[in-house]
């Protein structure tokens, strides 16, 4: 009886934690704790031209976040209640220690704030949530924390 019960324990503990794993959610990678994170060489390097689920790569402005001068990219087009796929390519890839990404205004009030993964090739990816009731005056904004504690802030309108 008592081994009944340690393998009934044992076979739960199991099935527990294999359901919690965090999963895919339909995308092809997993969503780290808190967050969302890629691991070093998973395959979700994009590249310049990059085609993918997540559709097609497309520049939607050049900004200066404090002292970063930056690109940034739009995998497909902005849906409402969607998550948007954003790419920032700093010009010098060294400068930065943090890349944000939100969408909505520069207070980023009610918006939720991705930071952005460095890919292998230096560029950030973020996985941003688009909320189904955004304003249409909404944009990407953009926060580059720099090495020397600088903090700039920069928007640029999706694509639609």
């Amino acid at each position: 009886m008592r081994q009944l019960i340690l393998l009934s324990l044992l076979c739960s503990g199991v099935l527990c934690f294999a359901g919690c794993s965090g999963g895919d959610n339909g995308h092809g990678h997993d969503h780290g704790p808190g967050g969302h994170s890629h691991e070093a060489g998973d395959g979700h390097d994009h590249g310049s031209g990059d085609t993918d689920m997540h559709g097609e790569r497309q520049q939607i402005g050049s900004i200066t976040a404090g002292s970063a001068k930056a690109t940034v990219f739009q995998f497909g087009k902005l849906e409402l209640g969607k998550e948007a796929h954003v790419e920032v390519e700093l010009a010098d890839q060294g400068a930065a220690t943090a890349v944000r990404v939100w969408y909505g205004d520069e207070s980023g009030r009610g918006a939720m704030k991705a930071l952005a993964d460095k890919q292998d090739s230096g560029i950030y990816h973020a996985h941003v949530e688009v909320k189904k009731d955004a304003p249409a005056s909404a944009q990407f904004w953009i926060e580059v924390e720099t090495k020397d504690g600088d903090r700039g802030r920069a928007a640029v309108a999706p694509a639609r």
